[in-house]
């Protein structure tokens, strides 16, 4: 066992709370939400499912940005010792910015029914923009 696996051992009590349950992540692709997204993976195995909001970028699909994602040198430890665990991550398109975080309907539902957990990472670092 990695020492950073053995770190994720010590509290049981925070193990046992992510057991069963689905996570949903906003900002996932951002530096918060990929640092979050690595340790959900490695340390958290009963968690069942992460959901993560990606919208299209530059022409890139948010199915082939995750995929990008999992290529960042963060998750080279879960790559070789665990690539099972990027199954449970599924992608939700959408855009924070948004209504309804610009999910379809069915989207929506599915996160409503199955999601006990949200971070929201997600930030605007544009500094051009108005505040309002």
């Amino acid at each position: 066992m990695s020492k950073s696996n053995q770190k994720c051992l010590e509290n049981k009590s925070i193990l046992k709370f992510f057991d069963g349950k689905s996570i949903f992540v906003t900002g996932a692709a951002g530096f918060l939400g990929v640092i979050l997204l690595e340790t959900f993976l490695r340390c958290f195995s009963g968690i069942q499912f992460i959901y993560i909001l990606l919208r299209s970028k530059k022409g890139v699909s948010p199915e082939e940005r995750k995929n990008e994602l999992f290529k960042k040198p963060i998750f080279k430890e879960l790559r070789e010792n665990n690539p099972s665990a990027f199954s449970k991550v599924l992608v939700v398109n959408g855009d924070v910015s948004l209504p309804n975080m610009g999910m379809s309907e069915e989207d929506l539902l599915q996160v409503i029914e199955n999601v006990t957990i949200v971070f929201h990472c997600a930030a605007s670092i544009s500094f051009m923009k108005p505040l309002k």
